[in-house]
């Protein structure tokens, strides 16, 4: 009788405790993810960057026939010959990390990630970074 006792008590413990660091550990966790989507997030757009590139069309250099519209909120993909639709238009942000300009284009679809290479009033240089394809625009208006 002594034993069924002592097990059940070791048992309601180990089970309380265990209850407890899952319930910790499950918060803890919670609150990492949320710091790191606070810290992507949330970062002040770049507005030198952004100044610079908003409100005009961008040539592609390796495909004439594709262009970037870009205005104060949306980054739209056009083809000549192709209608646009709501997969070619993202809004996007420019992030300043560690002297590296960040650009993300975001729509309902997709996330596109892309390093801005150079960057003046004519020229754009970006690189997609899953693949590291160098994207080269030239303004045209």
């Amino acid at each position: 009788m002594k034993y069924k006792k002592t097990l059940i008590l070791t048992l309601g413990i180990l089970f309380t405790t265990i209850s407890y660091y899952t319930y910790v550990m499950y918060d803890f966790a919670k609150g990492v993810q949320t710091d790191i989507n606070n810290k992507i997030n949330h970062f002040p757009r770049d507005f030198e960057v952004f100044e610079k590139i908003k409100d005009g069309t961008w040539l592609n250099l390796n495909d004439s026939l594709a262009t970037v519209r870009i205005t104060k909120y949306e980054w739209i993909f056009k083809y000549k010959g192709v209608a646009i639709d709501s997969t070619d238009i993202y809004n996007y942000n420019i992030k300043t990390n560690n002297n590296s300009k960040t650009l993300l284009l975001t729509n309902r679809n997709d996330t596109l990630k892309y390093v801005i290479e150079n960057l003046t009033t004519e020229d754009l240089e970006i690189i997609y970074l899953p693949r590291g394809n160098f994207h080269s625009y030239k303004r045209i208006e």
